[in-house]
């Protein structure tokens, strides 16, 4: 199984911000300043939300050390399958990380729909309704709201997109869509 992607987060009303001590340690352990502007909405690696050496800081002092004024920085585990589909969510910048799972279940039924291999698109759906699953149980378990993903189980939304692929498909692709074996409607 493959590591989680860790990702920094402000957990309360106000802003994602460094101290000045973390910013001083993170200098002195990368060899250049944190440029958190430019990097703090990018997600993957390239974001300094993801950064090996930010999280090693954070890891090693906390929270209360990291943060900076009107700031708690938080860390969120990501499902390693979703690396691609997540997004900080902001709201007063109390900060949600949140999991783009239609996105995710809409690129399995394109290729799907590209490469007609049904066995691929049922080990990928399952694969991604295991991960939605234990995610939404470690969020009901911390009991926090920093934890908001899709209110519909994967299950239900994979059905509502293969209906709309269903709908909006050429008829060439019809056949492979024909060849789903779920209870969906199509």
């Amino acid at each position: 199984m493959t590591s989680p992607i860790r990702v920094l987060f402000n957990d309360c009303y106000g802003d994602f911000a460094f101290s000045e001590a973390f910013e001083a340690e993170y200098l002195k352990r990368a060899g250049h300043a944190v440029e958190a502007d430019g990097r703090l909405y990018r997600i993957g690696s390239n974001s300094i939300r993801c950064d090996p050496v930010a999280l090693a800081i954070y890891d090693e002092f906390g929270s209360e050390w990291c943060s900076g004024q009107e700031a708690e920085l938080a860390i969120r585990d990501v499902p390693a399958i979703f690396a691609s589909y997540w997004e900080i969510d902001d709201y007063g910048g109390n900060e949600t990380v949140r999991l783009r799972i239609d996105e995710a279940m809409a690129d399995i039924l394109e290729t799907f729909i590209q490469t007609g291999d049904e066995a691929a698109l049922r080990r990928q759906h399952a694969a991604l309704s295991e991960a939605a699953g234990l995610t939404k149980k470690t969020c009901e378990e911390t009991s926090k709201e920093t934890c908001e993903e899709t209110s519909k189980e994967p299950s239900e939304t994979f059905k509502e997109l293969c209906e709309t692929v269903c709908n909006d498909t050429r008829p060439n692709d019809q056949d492979k869509i024909n060849a789903l074996a779920f209870d969906s409607g199509c």
